[in-house]
C-alpha cells in the first residue's frame, strides 16, 4: 500500500513538473513573440513617419521622376476623375 502511495506521489510530482516546464516554454515563446512584434512595430512606425513627412514625399517623387499635375479639368462633379489637358 505504501509503495502504491509513493508511486502515485511520484507520478503526481512528475506530471506537475512536466506541466510547469511546458508552461514556462510557452511563456518564453510568447515573450520572444512580443519582442519580435515590438521591433516590427517600431520599424513600421518609422516607415509611417517617413511617409507622412512632406520632404520625404517630395524626395520620393523626385526619385520616381514624378511631375506635378497642372491644368486639370474634373470630369465629374465629385472631383474623383480628372482629365489632364
Amino acid at each position: 500500500m505504501l509503495l502504491l502511495l509513493c508511486l502515485g506521489s511520484l507520478f503526481y510530482y512528475i506530471s506537475g513538473s512536466n506541466a510547469a516546464a511546458a508552461d514556462e516554454y510557452r511563456l518564453s515563446a510568447l515573450r520572444q513573440e512580443i519582442i519580435r512584434l515590438t521591433e516590427e512595430r517600431g520599424i513600421l512606425e518609422s516607415d509611417k513617419s517617413s511617409m507622412e513627412n512632406p520632404a520625404a514625399a517630395a524626395l520620393f517623387a523626385r526619385h520616381q521622376q514624378m511631375v506635378e499635375a497642372k491644368d486639370i479639368v474634373y470630369v465629374f462633379e465629385n472631383n474623383n476623375v480628372a482629365l489632364q489637358k
